[in-house]
């Protein structure tokens, strides 16, 4: 990881890529904790490099290697959803995200997307769930809420 960080610094995003997938290819079989956190590793490089396809099958396997992680997987892989475009497995991805504090910020995602969508009545139970939680997160869900509440008292009418 440290080669590929250093690839990076030096070189090109595909460069330390290559040098990580390299190294994925020699690990064969080895410590499934080493594999998971060079699959994290390749999935966020894959992702910054805006490849989404590849970033999603690495932090499926980072979700096999390394359950305590779980959470983050989902999230990373809704997000990757997210930007292309397919808002439906982006929303399913979310709301079934269980681990702390993964879960928060995955409903809250799936609210914001769900808005985006003119879908303000499920955004707003979303965000109303929130707010009753002790969680950072519940200030931003006010906001939300507050958000919508201008936009329905506009006349904008809700699906």
């Amino acid at each position: 990881l440290l080669l590929a960080d250093l690839t990076l610094s030096l070189g090109s995003l595909e460069d330390a890529i290559a040098s990580l997938r390299r190294a994925w290819d020699e690990l064969g079989e080895a410590d499934q904790h080493q594999r998971g956190r060079l699959a994290k590793r390749l999935a966020e490089l894959s992702r910054q490099a805006r490849a989404y396809a590849p970033a999603i099958a690495w932090y499926e396997t980072m979700w096999e290697a390394l359950p305590w992680l779980r959470g983050e997987a989902d999230y990373r892989i809704a997000s990757c959803y997210e930007e292309l475009g397919d808002v439906e497995l982006a929303l399913v991805r979310y709301q079934q995200i269980a681990q702390p504090p993964w879960r928060i910020r995955g409903q809250l995602a799936a609210a914001k997307l769900m808005e985006r969508d003119g879908r303000w009545e499920r955004a707003t139970a979303i965000y109303q769930a929130i707010t009753q939680q002790a969680v950072p997160e519940a200030k931003i869900a006010q906001e939300r809420l507050a958000s919508l509440r201008v936009l329905n008292e506009g006349g904008t009418s809700s699906r």
